[in-house]
């Protein structure tokens, strides 16, 4: 009996210290917990130019053009976009298109963005601005 305690305490403690010396082992390919990921919650507003501004909040996002995709699909409009090799240009944004006129710009923090939106990498509590306006170029 005695010898049965002795050999139940090494097993216990050697399954206690092989537990406390190794980190968790997730299967090969999985993705990481959310718990783990960092997440940015930003605010998206969109000016559509005729003085009707909409606000959302909360938006999790790591990029200004995540951000804008996420709020499009949750309201329902369409985006469209043409890829360059610098990155993603916004061309329409809710049937609201370019023109040599007006254009869609956008702005993080009150600052016009100096690249394009899917390169922008945001962080929490960003606020980002779309805006369809007059071009200054």
């Amino acid at each position: 009996m005695k010898l049965l305690s002795i050999l139940f305490f090494c097993l216990l403690l050697t399954g206690y210290l092989k537990s406390k010396n190794s980190s968790p082992q997730f299967p090969a390919g999985s993705p990481p917990s959310p718990l783990l990921e960092k997440t940015n919650q930003v605010t998206l507003i969109l000016d559509l130019g005729s003085g009707e501004i909409s606000t959302f909040s909360a938006v999790i996002a790591k990029t200004a053009f995540e951000a804008l995709e996420k709020v499009a699909e949750k309201q329902n409009f369409k985006i469209e976009v043409q890829e360059y090799d610098f990155g993603i240009l916004v061309q329409s944004i809710n049937g609201l298109k370019n023109t040599p006129e007006k254009a869609w710009f956008y702005y993080v923090n009150n600052q016009m963005a100096d690249k394009s939106a899917d390169k922008l990498e945001l962080k929490d509590g960003d606020q980002v601005f779309w805006k369809y306006e007059k071009s200054s170029f």
